[in-house]
């Protein structure tokens, strides 16, 4: 094909120029992947943090959860056993009290759950060297059974520490009310200015009274009569005015 040089050399500055703008979009295009790999690769390392800080925030939403299951089911199986005490209660209470009481009478219902309650007290009471005097009542003509009720001003539940004359600091329910609450076991004490009467027959009785010190160990209180302490708030409520 003819050509003229004026031509020839429009070609090839054309080329030329072409040629450099090629290559100028090139760096461009490539400048613009880079950046814009880099920042897709950012937003997505940010997707997967938060993804992440969602699943973490969601297990230990779900093990604080487990742990409330866990935290509720072992009070409802506590509320519902029978009383009994375990072997670091028993050392507990027999270390506080040993030598400081010498003679104890143990007054335990006809209750199979508060009689086995009773014997596990004795075996701690018995570990502190103290002379444990299990009171039955005696009827006529039949060997002495466990009384179905006290016959006496005590209350019929829970654990009651009694005694009469008061001793004060030193005396037998002070020393009972501190080992015992000491050990985590629900207690009450019960002083009296007089000795307690016993109720015979229909009358209370003054000849007889109820011995001292004594433990009376009476029926287990109704589960969930109290307000559980796993289940209290952290704080209380203010009530507006």
């Amino acid at each position: 094909m003819d050509m003229s040089l004026e031509w020839a050399e429009f070609i090839s500055w054309l080329s030329n120029w072409a040629l450099v703008t090629a290559l100028v979009v090139g760096v461009i295009s490539t400048y613009g992947i880079v950046v814009s790999g880099n920042v897709k690769e950012a937003a997505l390392k940010g997707d997967v943090a938060i993804a992440n800080a969602a699943a973490a925030q969601a297990n230990r939403v779900a093990e604080s959860e487990k742990l409330e299951r866990i935290k509720t089911q072992k009070a409802i199986v506590d509320e519902l056993a029978p009383r009994d005490l375990t072997k670091d209660q028993i050392s507990s209470i027999a270390g506080d009290i040993k030598g400081r009481i010498k003679t104890l009478y143990l007054y335990p219902l006809s209750d199979f759950e508060a009689q086995r309650y009773a014997y596990s007290i004795a075996a701690a009471l018995k570990e502190a060297d103290v002379d444990v005097k299990l009171v039955l009542t005696n009827v006529a003509g039949k060997q002495p059974v466990f009384p179905d009720k006290f016959n006496a001003a005590v209350s019929m539940l829970g654990l009651t520490a009694y005694e009469f004359p008061s001793g004060g600091p030193d005396g037998a329910v002070t020393l009972l009310l501190n080992a015992f609450q000491k050990a985590n076991v629900a207690i009450i004490g019960q002083w009296s200015d007089n000795p307690i009467p016993v109720f015979i027959d229909g009358n209370w009785s003054t000849e007889s009274t109820v011995q001292s010190p004594a433990l009376f160990v009476g029926l287990k209180p109704t589960p969930f009569t109290k307000f559980p302490e796993w289940a209290m708030p952290s704080k209380p409520t203010e009530i507006a005015k």
